[in-house]
């Protein structure tokens, strides 16, 4: 099974992002059986071996409406709850998402992610009174999984408070704070380990103007694009949940094609480990060489000139080697490599040694690899 990418868009809609281009879109989805693929654009979403199930609800423009209404939305009266003709409200949404959340922890149910796509403000006397603090109350009541801004929730200039009072993370990947001042953290995704399957949340919202005072937006389909792009190389290679690409390069392998040619590779340094991959025909899914933990990383070899690396790990194994053609190229890496271990959240008990070696010591030590 191949991970997942969601688009939790602030409109009326939870919508897929397939490898068509195009959003599948699900006006009432209370359970999904996903086939699950590393979905990006360019081409047709392949079927996976095996099935997963994944209960997704969601919602969104609830409205400030925290009590049940009638069919027409208004006050739900005697009658009507009588009558069995009141809807809604924030009770009853809470009570599916807990029901849900109980039987995937009991194994009677399916895993369960909850997501809320905005717009709670505005609409009873209930926000008239209270405004933003009744509204993150009850969003912190429900517990979602990940929420994403609706355009209500842009007061005049700036985002509301209610952004800063949530509990969860707020996902908008086209909308960029200016001010240095806002303490409002927007990321652009998320990404939900669901048993060992990854899958990858993305926000956006659809903005109505191209600038609101603090706010700037970007075009949301080139955001979610590019965010796609990067959850699925984060998907497909990173190990860690909240890893960081501190450095991404072009290198060679260091073993000859058939005709003669050095295999292409890319080598990525995140604040937690060294992969190295080629890339798969079609240029969308990689194959890993080598994935050394920081906390593994025992050495970095530079050969001569820094046109040939080699990693060592903590057992005196080679753990990759690595061709880079020219001695700028190879400096950076094994710069950025030693500074990303020194600094890692791994916390190594010391830096790797950095070894450059000459010709012939090359030669002497790693005969028929210069």
């Amino acid at each position: 099974l191949e991970p997942t990418i969601i688009i939790l868009p602030c409109n009326k809609l939870l919508k897929i992002f397939s490898k068509r281009n195009l959003f599948l879109q699900f006006q009432k989805v209370l359970l999904a059986v996903l086939a699950v693929a590393a979905l990006s654009a360019g081409s047709i979403v392949k079927a996976p071996g095996d099935n997963f199930e994944l209960l997704i609800l969601h919602n969104n423009d609830m409205h400030a409406r925290f009590e049940q209404t009638s069919q027409l939305s208004g006050a739900c009266t005697t009658a009507d709850r009588e009558a069995g003709k009141c809807y809604g409200g924030f009770p009853r949404v809470a009570h599916v998402v807990k029901e849900a959340r109980r039987a995937a922890h009991s194994g009677e149910g399916p895993p369960v992610l909850y997501l809320n796509a905005g717009d709670t403000y505005t609409g009873t006397a209930w926000f008239t009174i209270y405004k933003w603090k009744i509204a993150a109350e009850f969003v912190n009541a429900l517990q979602p999984d990940a929420v994403s801004l609706g355009n209500n929730e842009i007061e005049g200039q700036d985002v509301s408070p209610f952004l800063q009072n949530l509990n969860t993370e707020v996902l908008a990947c086209n909308v960029y704070i200016k001010s240095a001042e806002n303490k409002i953290n927007i990321k652009k995704s998320a990404v939900f380990d669901i048993n060992g399957i990854k899958v990858g949340i993305v926000g956006y919202l659809t903005p109505e103007e191209n600038d609101v005072g603090d706010l700037e937006y970007i075009d949301e389909v080139l955001a979610i694009t590019e965010e796609v792009e990067k959850l699925q190389l984060r998907l497909q290679i990173f190990s860690y949940p909240n890893e960081t690409l501190n450095r991404m390069m072009k290198v060679k392998s260091p073993y000859n094609m058939e005709d003669g040619s050095w295999t292409p590779l890319l080598v990525f340094i995140t604040d937690y480990a060294l992969y190295v991959a080629s890339v798969k025909p079609g240029g969308t899914e990689y194959d890993i060489l080598c994935r050394l933990p920081h906390n593994e990383l025992d050495a970095i070899v530079v050969g001569p000139e820094a046109q040939y690396i080699q990693i060592l790990d903590i057992a005196g194994n080679i753990a990759c080697s690595i061709i880079t053609g020219e001695s700028s190229l190879g400096s950076r890496l094994a710069s950025s490599l030693e500074w990303s271990a020194r600094t890692s959240p791994l916390r190594i008990q010391r830096p790797p040694a950095m070894i450059p070696l000459g010709c012939r010591d090359w030669l002497r030590q790693w005969p028929g690899r210069a």
